[in-house]
């Protein structure tokens, strides 16, 4: 009869849609797992740094939605026998819009660990020549600055390393809408001759905005709080303590910050080369944080 025959022919559609369904799904999913390993092993290599590592291996496969795939990863800090967990996740993917091909989300607790594997390492040091040092303060217009300057200046090699600038403690991160603020106890050290050196010690806090285009990572520090909380000196300095102290944190926070970011950009971007990020072209990107508790996201957009 026609209806046995249009009934055995919707069971064989129904059969055939059913099994190529499930057979796009699962080329779907190893598509999906592909992409997902080789996300994760190319960011897991621009973590990572001699013995700074960070552990980054999925916590659950992938899962397609529908306009977007979403992973989730650990973002341990291992260094040498130092290992740093933390088990809290609070992603929100309605943050992020539409308009980009690929997101990656970091928390600030990944990159405040891997910032302190840095400490450990002891790499947040920063050594200055005579000549490097006379560049930075050259801005410096105060009138009441002068004096103290060309007394620092006066008997200072300049083809020689004669300051040194180095965190004391680890530095803290925390994202919010304006940028990353970055909390730092610092020390510094002007070695002016062989019998006489300048020292201080002081607490900052610097918000920092970063962006990336023509393969370049450029940060702006937009904001900038010192106290000098230490202060030792046996060059023979004209004014007073208090008046070299307050010398010392406007210079810090107007000069000396900026140029230890400014040396700093070039310095990330030299190294996330030597990852492979210049091999990629990164079309219109944008680094944005949010406040999100303990969250920042970071939004790069990839047009092929």
């Amino acid at each position: 009869p026609g209806w046995l025959k249009q009934l055995f022919t919707d069971f064989i559609s129904f059969t055939l849609k059913l099994v190529l369904k499930s057979q796009i799904c699962k080329e779907i999913n190893y598509v999906a797992n592909i992409l997902a390993d080789f996300i994760q092993d190319r960011a897991e290599d621009f973590l990572s740094f001699g013995d700074i590592r960070v552990n980054i291996d999925i916590t659950s496969f992938p899962v397609i939605k529908d306009n977007y795939m979403e992973s989730h990863h650990k973002g341990f800090l291992n260094y040498k026998n130092h290992s740093v967990y933390y088990n809290s996740s609070i992603y929100t993917p309605s943050l992020l819009t539409e308009d980009r091909m690929l997101y990656f989300w970091f928390s600030e607790q990944v990159l405040d660990y891997l910032l302190l594997g840095y400490y450990l390492d002891e790499r947040l040091v920063l050594t200055l020549t005579g000549a490097e040092l006379k560049d930075i303060f050259k801005d410096d217009n105060t009138e009441s600055h002068q004096q103290i300057i060309n007394e620092i200046l006066q008997d200072l090699p300049m083809k020689n390393t004669v300051a040194k600038v180095w965190s004391l403690t680890r530095p803290r991160i925390t994202f919010r809408p304006k940028g990353t603020i970055v909390e730092a106890s610092v020390a510094v050290q002007i070695d002016v001759s062989s019998t006489e050196e300048l020292y201080f010690q002081a607490e900052t806090l610097t918000t920092v905005q970063t962006s990336y285009g023509d393969k370049k990572l450029t940060l702006f520090p937009t904001d900038s709080i010192v106290q000098v909380t230490d202060f030792r000196s046996s060059l023979a300095l004209s004014q007073n303590e208090e008046s070299v102290r307050l010398f010392l944190q406007e210079t810090v926070a107007d000069l000396g910050i900026p140029a230890v970011v400014n040396r700093l950009g070039p310095a990330l971007t030299s190294l996330l080369n030597t990852k492979g990020l210049s091999l990629f072209e990164i079309i219109n990107p944008e680094v944005i944080p949010h406040e999100v508790r303990n969250v920042q996201g970071r939004i790069f957009g990839i047009r092929t």
